[in-house]
């Protein structure tokens, strides 16, 4: 079964061993496919609520913000998971305040003494950002994780306020420059990526398909692979920055498909019936199955930062997925983790938010 992949990055050479950089191991090697974001979280919920410095003798509380928390996604899961664990502050970023509103009012249902703020950002905005990182830094002067979770997919051939493409600009620019915003305030930050990634590299030369036939799944994947690019960036520059794959999840991530990419995406994984197919090659994840490799990835202390997490566990290297086979094992891309490219793309995105850090 095939998958759509860059036909260009396939063909190119395997990139050089000194460039890449995927090392170390999780604090709880049993955690697989099947841990919940409350299981994980219960493993970690030391680092969630804080501890007694032992310098000072004063408590170190935890604040945490993760964008993309509406309720029917692992963003909130994520976010309804760590609430339990009772860190300081517990912000929620989105553009949607009303839904925004909505998640935070469940969260309290079930944590009734859960601290929680909400901050309005349009990911896809850059002056949206701005404003967000501003008021995040009034509300909080230390932020101990970022969980850039937000994102979207497989959108129409459409550009942003700011002339970007809208995957690229929403998967990437905007949590980008949110991160670097709040750098100085920021102890470790997270990216949620895809295994999609491993079916593009980030086209430096064209990123917003200007001269180049729109894909809106190699987009998608482009967007994914900037993600994982970004962690090995900002470890690079002193923060502890990790990626994941969250693995297989029925959520609204999809609500852009048109009719045709359903059909091919549903003659992969079901049956006319609406059963799983034998042969998908898939294990469709709960949605508080797929947030615990977040959770994972936020708070285990035996991350030294630019991993790339699947299913709880660092994720070994993998050569880019040529069909949908390869795709379902999951891995990281040596274009995904490769510290030279990673270099360039930090380059060419200072250019593309017009302000250099």
């Amino acid at each position: 079964m095939t998958v759509q992949t860059d036909e260009q990055h396939t063909a190119e050479p395997a990139l050089k061993s000194q460039h890449l950089r995927q090392a170390g191991t999780t604090s709880h090697p049993e955690f697989g496919a099947t841990t919940t974001a409350s299981e994980a979280a219960a493993a970690f919920a030391d680092q969630i609520k804080g501890k007694t410095s032992r310098s000072s003798g004063l408590a170190e509380l935890t604040s945490v913000l993760i964008t993309g928390p509406s309720q029917g996604g692992i963003g909130y899961e994520t976010a309804l998971a760590i609430a339990r664990h009772a860190p300081a502050l517990l912000l929620l970023a989105g553009r949607d305040l009303s839904r925004l509103e909505a998640a935070a009012a469940a969260i309290r249902f079930e944590v009734p003494d859960a601290h929680l703020s909400t901050v309005e950002l349009d990911l896809s905005s850059l002056s949206s950002v701005r404003a967000a990182a501003a008021q995040i830094k009034t509300t909080v002067d230390r932020l101990d994780v970022l969980i850039n979770n937000a994102g979207i997919m497989m959108t129409p051939h459409q550009f942003t306020e700011d002339g970007h493409e809208s995957q690229l600009a929403t998967n990437h620019l905007g949590p980008w420059l949110l991160t670097n915003l709040l750098l100085p305030i920021l102890g470790r930050v997270v990216f949620v990526s895809s295994v999609a990634h491993r079916t593009s590299p980030v086209h430096l030369d064209d990123p917003n398909f200007a001269s180049r036939p729109y894909s809106n799944f190699l987009s998608y994947a482009q967007s994914k692979t900037a993600c994982v690019l970004d962690a090995v960036g900002f470890n690079a520059r002193g923060v502890q920055a990790v990626a994941l794959h969250p693995g297989g999840i029925r959520t609204n991530l999809g609500r852009y498909l048109c009719k045709e990419d359903m059909k091919g995406m549903i003659g992969r994984f079901f049956n006319d019936d609406g059963s799983m197919r034998e042969d998908s090659g898939w294990e469709f994840k709960t949605l508080e199955q797929g947030a615990s490799t977040t959770i994972v990835a936020a708070f285990d202390p035996a991350l030294r930062g630019g991993e790339y997490l699947h299913d709880c566990q660092v994720a070994p290297i993998v050569a880019a997925a040529r069909d949908m086979a390869e795709l379902m094992k999951g891995g990281v891309a040596e274009h995904a983790i490769d510290e030279e490219s990673a270099e360039r793309l930090w380059a060419l995105t200072e250019k593309m938010v017009g302000e250099s850090f």
